[in-house]
């Protein structure tokens, strides 16, 4: 075939419509109807020349079967008449102004032979540090290199967009370990036990492509998108490099987190989980138990003031506020649920003295769900007194629930394991979810008014107007000594569902969109009053 003239992806812009370009399709990624798995919406690919430079393609759904049958991913092809649009503007896997976008008329013509040196991948591999100070980074994805040390099974877990498949491979740059987290279809793609078995004879590098940068536990992890793709070995100088630092040295990887016979929840009693005493041998699993609830465990608030980011409670620091949790920046809070209670076996009387008994605890979104409105309007409808248990959570004891439940990191470090509620799966015998509750005008006017005060206050045993917690401050006025006042959420019409996962919380990640601040509400808040996340 003669070589037909074409043009270079760095030159093409929106000025014409009309290029004809060659390149390798490095990337294939669909992109499909949730309710219907098997429709294609659109199509999404790399491109990549022979100098290098990538820009990202889409094919739109009317074109896909068109084009689908004759395009093969790493093949080379001459593209022509196609529309340029803008890139997509978060999370674009290529640097590239533009992106190319199919029509009826585009025009493939695969290249055979193709150059010995064209090249293969379509990548900027960023360092560890360069990653990490990506965090937070939405307006494009990053790319990175790493010895393979291990990975974990595939598990179920629960997100604020649902159940979702889950698997962590973790690689490392000779210096530190990362996480890499692959979901849905690329969990069941990655070829664990063929990796494992590799791994015994040679030392594995992989590239992974298009992933994002977040913190877990405190240490830098990379989520893989939906456009995400990883290469064994590659014919890169970084992966050379990596291999020549190891020297002959075999990096055995290793399996990570629980075994499969224990990736899928456990139905079990209360009986048996009270006998579970150490946590580390109860952590990475699930259960499903019914129950029901008996008391509030004593001496722990049922809320406390969280980060609007991260979840983590939010402390007075100086004349602000300032989260608790390690690098996260937020200085902004608003009440949350953490609805510690004592349950027992669904046929055991309340009243029974010593029964078999666990610890659970209902967080945010899971405590809205059960108690039937916000954490901020129950405060205001309980009177703003802490240590009085209103009566919207008071008449959930006696009832049954049946619960996936869990154990999170941080009970670890607790002497006895608290269980978090992941969701509630049903409900038991006398149990109904409370409908959500709409305030009263009269109380909404409130919201401009009272203070929240400890039940001591509240009894007049203590009268210093210092431990109140303040819903709201005069306008105009403002202090040097106190933190800045804080924005109190609107109350919504209806409560939302659903729940959100409790390891989205160990992440840092936001349990749900937030509300928008409609009225002009402020907090002055006293430390010592502040309920602390345990």
């Amino acid at each position: 075939m003669c070589t037909m003239q074409y043009s270079l992806l760095k030159e093409v812009t929106a000025d014409s419509h009309q290029w004809q370009v060659r390149t390798r399709v490095v990337r294939f990624s669909e992109y499909v109807d949730k309710p219907e798995p098997t429709k294609i919406l659109r199509l999404d690919l790399v491109l990549l020349d022979e100098q290098g430079t990538a820009m990202e393609g889409q094919i739109p759904q009317n074109w896909v079967q068109q084009f689908k049958p004759l395009l093969k991913e790493n093949c080379v092809y001459y593209i022509q008449y196609f529309q340029v649009r803008p890139a997509r503007t978060m999370y674009h896997p290529v640097d590239h102004e533009y992106m190319m976008r199919f029509t009826k008329y585009t025009r493939v013509t695969q290249v055979n032979p193709v150059p010995p040196t064209f090249p293969m991948y379509a990548c900027k591999i960023a360092s560890f540090n360069e990653l990490r100070e990506r965090i937070g980074v939405q307006e494009f994805s990053s790319d990175a290199i790493g010895i393979f040390e291990g990975c974990t099974h595939v598990m179920q877990q629960n997100t604020k967009n649902g159940v979702k498949a889950l698997r962590n491979i973790h690689i490392s740059d000779g210096r530190e370990t990362v996480r890499v987290a692959l979901w849905n279809n690329h969990a069941y793609d990655f070829n664990d036990e063929q990796y494992m078995e590799m791994a015994k004879t040679k030392s594995l590098v992989f590239l992974f492509v298009a992933v994002t940068c977040t913190w877990h536990e405190a240490k830098l992890s990379l989520q893989g998108s939906t456009i995400c793709k990883w290469y064994l070995n590659p014919e890169l100088p970084e992966a050379v490099a990596l291999h020549d630092s190891y020297g002959s040295t075999l990096q055995q990887p290793i399996w990570h987190g629980p075994a499969p016979s224990q990736i899928g929840p456990i139905e079990t009693t209360v009986t048996e989980l009270s006998t579970l005493i150490n946590p580390h041998t109860i952590y990475g699993n699930r259960y499903i138990v019914t129950v029901k609830l008996k008391n509030l465990v004593p001496n722990q608030s049922w809320w406390y003031f969280a980060c609007q980011k991260c979840k983590k409670t939010i402390q007075a620091h100086g004349n602000k506020y300032k989260c608790t949790g390690i690098k996260c920046p937020s200085t902004d809070g608003e009440p949350r649920y953490r609805i510690a209670v004592t349950a027992i076996e669904p046929d055991t009387a309340t009243t029974q003295p010593n029964p078999s008994s666990i610890e659970l605890v209902f967080f945010g979104p899971v405590g809205q769900e059960i108690v039937g409105m916000p954490a901020n309007d129950l405060i205001v409808l309980s009177g703003g007194v802490q240590g009085v248990v209103p009566p919207q959570i008071e008449v959930l004891f006696g009832k049954e629930f049946k619960l996936r439940i869990s154990l999170s990191p941080a009970a670890l470090q607790r002497p006895n394991p608290s269980y978090q509620v992941d969701s509630i799966v049903n409900l038991g015998k006398f149990a109904t979810i409370q409908p959500a509750t709409i305030l009263p005008s009269a109380l909404m006017k409130q919201l401009d008014a009272p203070s929240i005060l400890t039940h001591t206050q509240a009894q007049g045993a203590e009268s210093s107007s210092q431990r109140a917690i303040e819903i709201t401050a005069p306008k105009g006025t403002s202090s040097t000594s106190t933190p800045p006042p804080m924005q109190t959420p609107p109350s919504p019409q209806k409560s939302h569902k659903r729940t959100r996962s409790p390891e989205d919380d160990h992440q840092g990640k936001p349990d749900g969109s937030s509300r928008p601040n409609k009225r002009s509400t402020a907090r002055k808040l006293i430390l010592d009053d502040l309920p602390k996340e345990t």
